[in-house]
């Protein structure tokens, strides 16, 4: 019974033994887990912040800005290495930090404010008057023979002009660089004038068009060959199109100086050297047509209320899968291939060349209006005042 008890004890004794051997092993195991377990957490967390973009105020990434109120903000539009403010009395451009550089009398009912390049247009779109501006001051200014209705502007600075004309459904007026009248053409037979576009290097001044005369609304296309006005040749005919096909196609966005798309509520027509053919691509409620480095972005929504999309038409007239944006569109602006689109409570930076997302900022401030100046850097106008933000 004795030798029987002590075989007992060693077998329990190693036992002890071979227990405290694994504990620390256990142990140690399990410190393990827990931190592998902690970074899995935090890479997790990490990268949905990341793709849900920064929660930061919008302010914490100001280079420069400053504040006002809502009323002051809609009458600020981004432009050249400042703002130009409008007003139904005044355009004044100022600096990015809120500083008047020049101001320019100047007396409307409705301002609206069209900008290319390093030029903006300012008329009144109940009125007559006109003027174009620089970085350094007012370029020019006139008055139209009728109320004017519609303005598009060049990169190089010509104007053109939709106005109300008697004995007509309407005429179009060209304005050069110095601001000499050029021509005037009028809509006679054609239909009423809806909009405007220069092609890429202004050569080409498309206008669409909408006659009621006949049993359906019937679209046409008419483009002006815009000559270097020094020269001294004038403006002439080029091409007139009439698609078979009933509605409104307001929407003119070039993809060089001779290819075009031309846009209805839900449909795209392609134009090339006078051939016009229609995009095989479903787009149920087109909201905005988008010049981008060749491609052109459409944002587009299924339906009433439901959420906006965009689609890419590339240059070889390919249609990109198109990419879920949000609820409310506030404003967008373009710089080289990529779009910046400002939706809901988010800015989303665009790669038009893959249709991509590349880039996603939270922001905390309603957005009027923005510019993107290089794809890391942009100037909003938001509902409390201006900020130029780093995206980067």
């Amino acid at each position: 019974m004795t030798i029987k008890k002590e075989s007992e004890d060693k077998k329990r004794a190693q036992g002890r033994k071979t227990t405290n051997r694994i504990l620390p092993w256990l142990i140690f195991v399990s410190l393990l887990l827990v931190i592998a377990v902690g970074i899995l957490v935090f890479l997790v967390k990490n990268h949905a912040e990341a793709g849900k973009g920064s929660d930061l105020p919008i302010g914490a990434y100001a280079i420069s800005g400053f504040d006002c109120d809502f009323s002051e903000a809609q009458r600020i539009h981004p432009f050249a290495d400042g703002l130009l403010k409008v007003t139904a009395t005044r355009v004044v451009f100022l600096s990015l930090s809120g500083n008047e550089i020049y101001s320019y009398d100047m007396s409307m009912e409705d301002p609206i404010c069209v900008i290319s390049g390093g030029t903006a247009f300012v008329a009144d779109q109940a009125g007559f008057s006109y003027a174009s501006f620089g970085a350094h001051g007012k370029i020019f200014s006139g008055s139209a023979p009728g109320n004017i209705s519609f303005s598009t502007l060049s990169e190089s600075g010509y104007a053109a002009l939709i106005i109300e004309e008697k004995n007509a459904n309407g005429a179009v007026m060209i304005i050069d660089p110095s601001g000499t009248v050029i021509a005037k053409w009028q809509s006679v037979e054609s239909g009423y004038p809806v909009s405007l576009a220069f092609s890429p290097n202004g050569s080409l001044l498309s206008v669409s068009l909408v006659n009621t005369d006949g049993s359906h609304m019937q679209p046409n296309l008419k483009q002006l060959f815009i000559p270097d006005s020094s020269l001294g040749e004038r403006p002439r005919d080029h091409a007139f199109v009439t698609p078979e096909y009933s509605g409104i196609l307001p929407s003119i966005s070039y993809k060089d100086e001779d290819r075009l798309l031309w846009s209805g509520i839900s449909d795209v027509f392609f134009l090339s050297q006078g051939v016009l053919t229609r995009i095989d691509a479903s787009f149920p409620n087109i909201i905005s047509v988008v010049p981008a480095g060749g491609n052109t972005g459409i944002l587009y929504s299924d339906g009433i209320g439901k959420q906006i999309k965009i689609g890419i038409v590339d240059n070889s007239l390919n249609v990109l899968e198109p990419v879920v944006l949000g609820n409310q569109i506030k404003s967008f602006s373009v710089f080289e291939k990529w779009i910046i689109v400002a939706v809901d409570d988010r800015l989303l930076l665009i790669d038009t060349n893959s249709c991509t997302i590349e880039k996603e900022r939270a922001v905390d401030e309603d957005i009027i209006r923005l510019r993107l100046s290089s794809k890391d850097r942009a100037v909003i106008v938001t509902s409390s005042g201006v900020r130029e933000i780093r995206l980067s």
